[in-house]
């Protein structure tokens, strides 16, 4: 049902290595800075396995599937924290997940991860289908996290099918037939049935190989000394798999593999009637309950698991698993993961060990001779997002996804109870198997509620997941298919014996052997005596000391038991010294596997062939560590400016106070974090639900927050939790525009109402605007600036725009931002060209005009310096107008033999412009025409460039007149005169002038639709 509260309660730390756990216990600080797991919200979860076909069973093992570009980079770890980021893709440094250590430091902490060498084991690890790479996948595991060789040549290992055969293995015995098989699967040519059941065929066989590759390599991970044997089903029918189970139990004589454990990593729907193949007194059976939760109701509401249901097996449920230190040196919390299966069976009895739990009549699978078989009856690590690293090398295929979205075969993080069931069994085999214990569960009941099991007493597998304050609910009259309901132990965590985690989850290899029997028979040895040592007590340690034989000198063996409480015995023992010999015999051991502030009492135990005696019990606390992390809920309540931050605190036995850390983004602690004010818990030694109001926050804005726990030690961060404040609708306050010829920018003063908001820009010669751009950039905060700047607009038009801000919530108001401006007209473009028709007092002047838009008044100014100070009376052109040659123009009254400097000038209502200054001589005297009257000008402005318009601000000179005397006869153009009007000579050949290709270029005879007016 997605992100529940799961209720993850830190409980105590159990060392692998005591002085490095306490180290780092001391240093809170440096537990801070550790690289945590991203979060759950970066990977997703999907099945190995297909839904099974009736008549068949499904592998229950859950691939965690990186979905985001941090997760898919493989340099956080999972599981645990790493005191850096670690090698991309390492597994041994946790990027695929928990490794062997992390499992022994979680489950028997510092106890050898060897089976008795007196008492031989082999595990059977029971499977569908033929793993190609089984054993070639195990030695990459083994190298990977430096473990001893487990291989067919130094006879640790073992590959049969069904039967017990070697070398005639199921589907696919060879890379050769698995190709063969693979080929209509990707005929895209195939007819669709035949290509649909052939890659059912291959994915399912894939899926299997990589269950496979999880069972084998955890048996070996926690018995490193144990045979390992895999017995591979025909194909995944439950017929096929009990004649598998069947073979994995027989003794070697009688055509067996010869167990002493089992595991079975699968299940499938509950029979009406329990089959013979998982009833092998004697034998350890474990079973996975199943990935689908209560009764399995996240596949249809089925019922539970088989063969997990079994009153013959050992049913094994899943949880949560969080460790702690640097490295996941120590288990740190368990709770109940909600995909764990379990749930009452319908048709088996439940057995007298398990019936016989001081809270049976609350668990709900009824009560005296009509009790109902419960599973589950033990848990361990199942979520795949707190899994284990797995090394397979068969391409898996997805039944939805593609070849481990695009990942090479290799290292896959895994989950679900098929985990579980192979740590389990594993365990058994460390303690020496079943120990002649018909069904070795009950063994596990002996130690209900001591120091050998982790109470799992948080969470739950029905959708309510244990918690009902949000308003979920179910009922086990009538029968919910979802939830057992409050109280109910059959879905939900409680202290003692509940459905989901069984009596708990190991916490040292005891659990698996029957409890010790401690005898007081005649002559037994005198009573030792137990004392304090004088040493401070650790918070996972302490040292037990006591005098043997106090009166008299005699030969005793000794240990010292230590449980929870006043009471020594029912926990866990030191290793036996078999002989120690004196009067006043000093003694002492490390007592290991501890828990924070935790009471306990130990007591030396004297042994002899005659029975046992023990001492006094010696109480004794244990010291503090950090809180256990809480768990930081979803936020509640959740406002514009206001939040309402919720989480629960574990059951501290310390005084420890909370307060919640907030921050704007990622991190609950990033810059602008907030604090809540830190409340000292007043529960002490149970849980407890806080919360908090946090007031101040910007609208439309993503938080982090995490709940602080904190006592004398340090302090823990709970899971972090994100939420966004409700948004406020946008604002624009005012807006002013700037324009110029073709481009505008256009500035507003917005309130965004939220963190980020969407900024645009509508604008057009008309209010239906018709274009749309975007601002410089989005816009977010309390309060911010908006620009946004327009080009390719036309000069000397109107334009309306308006100024759109968009958040969450929806856009800003329609009238506001609204504004108009008008571009600016460009100044005119000239061209003079060269004087023609110089005489001795005359010439003429002539050029080109481009308005660019605007009436242009234009003129030549001339003179014998370039301030000129003589200007010609000019024209206009209209503002429509493209490029104008202008009416040449007659200037007289010069002196001969003169260098003159002119030029054209220009200006409309903005802007006036400047032409190029040329020059030209006059001639001298004797070279004026013979007439002596000034050139002729050539046809009048009318005939060039249209009639001209008044002057801007006065009226124009008026042209001058043609002269009366007759024309001066036409001179013989000279060669430099060959070039036509706008072009000049360059190394001998004609060219356009630079300015009059520019005006070309740049000038247009079409109109804008809106154009200015003067």
């Amino acid at each position: 049902m997605g992100e529940r509260r799961t209720g993850l309660t830190r409980r105590m730390l159990a060392p692998a290595a005591v002085a490095g756990v306490l180290a780092l216990l001391c240093l809170p600080a440096a537990q801070a800075s550790a690289l945590s797991p991203l979060p759950r919200s970066d990977y997703s979860v999907r099945s190995v396995c297909g839904a099974p076909a009736p008549g068949h069973v499904a592998c229950l093992a859950l691939e965690l599937v990186p979905t985001t570009a941090a997760a898919r980079a493989l340099t956080h770890p999972l599981g645990m924290r790493t005191a850096q980021a670690i090698r991309a893709g390492s597994a041994a440094q946790g990027a695929y997940g928990l490794g062997p250590q992390q499992l022994r430091n979680a489950y028997f902490p510092g106890e050898e991860p060897r089976a008795p060498a007196s008492q031989p084991q082999t595990i059977a690890l029971v499977d569908a289908y033929n793993d190609l790479g089984a054993e070639a996948d195990l030695r990459a595991y083994d190298e990977e996290f430096a473990l001893p060789e487990c291989s067919a040549a130094n006879d640790c290992f073992e590959q049969v099918n069904q039967e017990g055969e070697k070398g005639n293995p199921p589907f696919p015995s060879s890379v050769g037939e698995r190709h063969e098989a693979e080929l209509p699967c990707e005929d895209e040519s195939a007819p669709e049935g035949e290509r649909e059941a052939a890659c059912e065929a291959v994915e399912e066989a894939d899926g299997w190989s990589l269950e496979m590759s999880l069972d084998i390599e955890m048996a070996h991970a926690i018995c490193q000394n144990c045979h390992i044997v895999l017995v591979e089903a025909e194909n995944s029918k439950i017929a096929s798999l009990e004649a598998a189970e069947e073979t994995a139990a027989r003794p070697r004589g009688d055509g067996g593999v010869g167990a002493t454990e089992v595991s079975n990593s699968w299940g499938g729907v509950e029979p009406a009637s329990d089959g013979e193949a998982f009833n092998h007194p004697g034998v350890v059976i474990a079973a996975s309950s199943g990935d689908s939760g209560y009764l399995r109701r996240k596949a249809f509401g089925s019922g539970v698991e088989y063969p997990a249901s079994s009153p013959h097996v050992v049913s094994v449920g899943g949880t949560s698993l969080t460790m702690m230190g640097v490295g996941g040196q120590a288990w740190a919390s368990e709770s109940v993961w909600g995909g764990s299966g379990g749930g009452c069976s319908a048709n088996f009895p439940a057995p007298a060990w398990q019936r016989e739990v001081g809270d049976w009549s609350a668990v709900g699978c009824g009560t005296g001779s009509e009790s109902m078989r419960a599973s589950n009856d033990v848990a361990a690590d199942a979520d795949p997002y707190t899994g284990v690293a797995v090394y397979d090398s068969v391409p898996y295929l997805s039944p939805e996804e593609p070849p481990r979205d695009g990942r090479p075969p290799g290292w896959t993080p895994l989950g679900g109870t098929s985990v579980a069931s192979p740590i389990v069994a594993s365990m058994f085999a460390l303690a020496g198997g079943s120990h002649s214990v018909a069904y070795p569960a009950q063994t596990l009941y002996s130690h209900l509620g001591s120091g050998l099991l982790h109470d799992i007493t948080e969470g739950g597998n029905g959708e309510c997941e244990g918690f009902y304050e949000d308003g979920c609910s179910g009922s086990m009259v009538p029968l919910s298919l979802e939830d057992c309901g409050r109280g109910a132990l059959i879905c939900n965590a409680s202290a003692g014996y509940d459905g989901p985690s069984g009596v708990g989850t190991p916490d040292g290899v005891g659990a698996f052997a029957p409890a010790r029997t401690h005898t007081h028979g005649a002559g037994s040895p005198e009573a030792p005596h137990t004392g304090p040592c004088g040493e401070p007590t650790g918070a996972t340690e302490a040292k037990a000391c006591g005098t043997l034989n106090p009166n008299a000198g005699a030969t005793v063996g000794y240990y010292f038991a230590y449980s929870k409480g006043k009471s020594c015995l029912g926990g866990r023992e030191t290793a036996l010294v078999p002989e120690a010999q004196r009067e006043h015999a000093a003694v002492s051991a490390e007592l290991d596997g501890l828990e924070p502030d935790t009471e306990y009492a130990y007591c030396l135990i004297a042994t002899d062939a005659s029975g046992e005696t023990e001492g006094s019990a010696v109480t004794f606390t244990t010291g503090s560590i950090v809180p256990r992390t809480p768990s930081t809920y979803p936020a509640a309540t959740i406002a514009t400016e206001t939040v309402t931050l919720e989480g629960r605190l574990t059951a501290e036995r310390a005084p420890t106070s909370w307060y919640f850390e907030y921050a704007p983004g990622g991190s609950c602690n990033g810059a602008g974090a907030g604090r809540t004010p830190e409340v000292q818990d007043t529960h002490l030694g149970e849980p407890t639900e806080v919360r908090a109001s946090v007031s101040g926050l910007e609208p439309g804005t993503e938080y982090s927050a995490c709940l602080i726990a904190k006592n004398g030690v340090g302090a823990s961060a709970g899971s972090q939790v994100s939420f966004t404040t409700v948004a406020i609708p946008p604002r624009v306050l005012s807006v002013l525009a700037n324009a110029g010829s073709d481009e505008a920018t256009i500035e507003g003063h917005v309130l965004p109402g939220a963190q980020r908001a969407k900024c645009e820009l509508e604008y057009g010669p008309t209010g239906a605007y018709g274009i749309r751009v975007p601002c410089t950039e989005d816009v977010g905060g309390s309060g911010a600036t908006a620009n946004v700047h327009v080009t390719g607009l036309e000069p000397g038009t109107e334009y309306d725009y308006r100024l759109v801000i968009e958040n969450s919530s929806g856009p800003s108001a329609p009238g506001e931002g609204k504004g108009t401006f008008t571009t600016q007209i460009r100044a005119p473009l000239l061209s003079a060209e060269s004087a023609s028709e110089v005489g001795a007092s005359s010439a003429l002047l002539s050029g080109a005009v481009a308005p660019e838009g605007a009436r242009t008044r234009y003129w030549f100014e001339y003179g014998e310096t370039e301030a000129f100070g003589q200007s010609t009376p000019g024209g206009e052109v209209p503002a429509g107008a493209g490029v104008v040659t202008v009416a040449p123009e007659a200037i007289s009254g010069l002196t001969p033999v003169t260098l003159y400097h002119y030029r054209l000038r220009a200006k409309n209502k903005w802007h006036e412009a400047f032409g190029e200054t040329q020059t030209f001589t006059t001639a001298s005297a004797s070279s004026t025409t013979s007439s002596g009257g000034p050139p002729t000008p050539p046809p009048s402005g009318s005939e060039l460039g249209g009639p001209l318009t008044p002057p801007l601000g006065q009226p124009l000179a008026p042209a001058p007149s043609a002269p009366t005397t007759s024309p001066a006869p036409k001179k013989t153009a000279k060669k430099v005169a060959e070039c036509k009007r706008g072009e000049k000579r360059e190394h001998g050949r004609c060219v356009k002038k630079k300015k009059q290709r520019a005006i070309e270029k740049r000038s247009s005879p079409t109109t804008s639709r809106r154009k200015a007016t003067s």
